[in-house]
């Protein structure tokens, strides 16, 4: 995982002869993005204390299973494997995991894209989700809701020490979020009080998790670093958070929702929890929320080797891939197919210092309005998203097959997140568009700002014609870039989200 670190790049001159060339991304703009996910520590764990099958389970989806595996859940001590085997099991409620579990299917389905049942992979026929609950913001932070410990020095881009005005109640290996109030030169939260922290009329949406490993009085040491900091920061500050789950895995399930399950798989409040392996289809479509995968409040997880697809609408809010919700770090999302959703892979109301690699994601539309199961073959709808909510920054995306990358102003801004090496095909392999009246491969809408697009590969060999970057809102269709409007068919506001845009070596 060198390619993550971007102190250098190998890439390709876009000239009639090949010319190889180095690119270095200022320092003011990258972070090491390595390690993270579980590489934190150490990886996916392959070896377990102890292995326990789960007893009284029927596998022909005749009986309800979810008590049976919510008791054996319970039961378990840290570290322990849950296998369940082939076949269908019934699971009508939540399942709620634990610190420590992993749950195992038998494997991945050989034919992963067929909604019916495999006999040698494990199905469970979904009526709830599966639940990584780790704590709320009532009982999990301290101080609390919209409190925080001051920062007086140190609060600086690469620091790795920070003076607070109090050490108390805190200690060495406590995760911290590090945050600081609106600073309208980079940040604009759009007056949504639901993003960031989820409270007051400034949610915090600029935060970064890090872990403390050490203190001396006032100071305390933290990794990683720092990732950024706005020009004029004000109300800097640090809170800690617990995390009732951590270390617990969901891997090799097949998750077939019924079309009315609001968030199939949800991680709250968690660390170092990871998704690999698993199959989820057919989420609700309820507008508050109903993604595959809904990740909050959490630092470190990993969502490896999956297969997305297929919800019972495309409306606003529904049927997302994997959704990264108020404040994230340090996540991987590596080696998934996302297919069917709305948005594959988004970023809504923070995150920071995570990476997005190799993931092929496709067919992705959204409703006609009022008829959520009507596609809307007029659109080329945001598939990578890279902001949809403020304020995503610091986070990398490489190496993706996608149909586009949007970084919109739906709910505010984001910024110094890097594109790279990604081929942005700008077409949806099984649903052509009709009539092609929004038809970009790259959008980077107004206040979104500072972001680096490097050495990607947009659109395919059928665009002879159209506009290769949009900076005033008046070129034609097929788009390359399209910079500084208000929303997708808004008017053109923003001359910096271009001005400060690094494109360099894309073809």
């Amino acid at each position: 995982m060198n390619k993550l670190r971007l102190v250098s790049l190998l890439i390709v001159s876009m000239s009639a002869s090949t010319v190889l060339a180095e690119y270095n991304l200022a320092s003011s703009r990258r972070i090491n993005w390595y390690p993270a996910g579980m590489d934190v520590v150490g990886g996916i764990p392959t070896v377990f204390a102890v292995t326990q099958a789960i007893a009284g389970l029927t596998y022909d989806g005749s009986v309800n299973g979810t008590a049976i595996i919510n008791a054996a859940i319970a039961a378990a001590s840290s570290n322990t494997l849950l296998p369940i085997g082939a076949g269908t099991v019934l699971v009508s409620g939540d399942i709620s995991m634990k610190n420590g579990v992993t749950l195992r299917g038998a494997k991945k389905s050989v034919a992963p894209w067929l909604p019916t049942n495999d006999a040698s992979a494990t199905t469970l026929v979904m009526g709830g989700k599966v639940f990584f609950r780790g704590g709320d913001r009532a009982t999990a932070w301290y101080p609390g809701i919209q409190s925080g410990t001051s920062i007086t020095a140190g609060y600086t881009q690469g620091s790795t020490s920070l003076t607070v005005s109090s050490a108390s109640g805190y200690a060495t290996n406590d995760i911290i979020a590090v945050y600081q109030n609106e600073d309208t030169a980079w940040i604009d939260d759009n007056n949504e009080t639901w993003l960031g922290e989820d409270s007051g009329s400034d949610p915090h949406v600029w935060c970064q998790y890090t872990k403390i490993t050490g203190i001396s009085g006032t100071t305390i040491v933290i990794d990683p670093p720092l990732y950024q900091v706005t020009p004029s920061p004000t109300g800097q500050s640090i809170r800690k958070q617990t995390f009732t789950v951590a270390g617990a895995g969901l891997e090799n399930l097949r998750l077939q929702g019924n079309g009315g399950n609001v968030k199939m798989i949800w991680m709250q409040f968690t660390k170092h929890c990871w998704v690999k392996g698993v199959e989820t289809y057919n989420v609700g479509a309820v507008s508050s929320g109903s993604p595959h995968i809904w990740c909050e409040f959490s630092y470190g997880n990993e969502f490896r080797d999956g297969y997305h697809h297929k919800g019972a609408g495309n409306d606003s809010g529904a049927n997302y891939g994997i959704e990264f919700y108020h404040w994230n770090s340090r996540h991987k999302v590596e080696n998934n197919i996302i297919r069917e959703c709305r948005h594959s892979i988004v970023f809504e109301g923070g995150g920071s210092g995570c990476v997005v690699l190799y993931n092929y994601t496709d067919d992705n539309w959204e409703s006609v309005q009022g008829s959520p199961t009507v596609r809307d073959n007029s659109i080329l709808s945001e598939d990578m998203t890279v902001n949809h909510g403020s304020h995503p920054y610091m986070n990398l995306v490489e190496g993706n097959s996608v149909t586009c990358i949007w970084s919109d102003y739906t709910h505010g801004s984001a910024s110094h997140n890097t594109v790279m090496r990604n081929s942005v095909r700008g077409y949806r392999s099984t649903m052509p568009l009709s009539s092609p009246w929004l038809y970009i491969m790259v959008e980077v809408e107004t206040r979104n700002r500072y972001e680096n697009f490097i050495g990607n590969i947009l659109g395919n060999p059928n665009m002879t014609s159209g506009t290769v970057v949009d900076n005033n809102s008046g070129g034609s269709n097929p788009r390359m870039y399209r910079f500084g409007v208000s929303s997708s068919g808004g008017s053109y506001t923003d001359s910096q989200s271009y001005s400060t845009a690094i494109l360099q070596g894309n073809y």
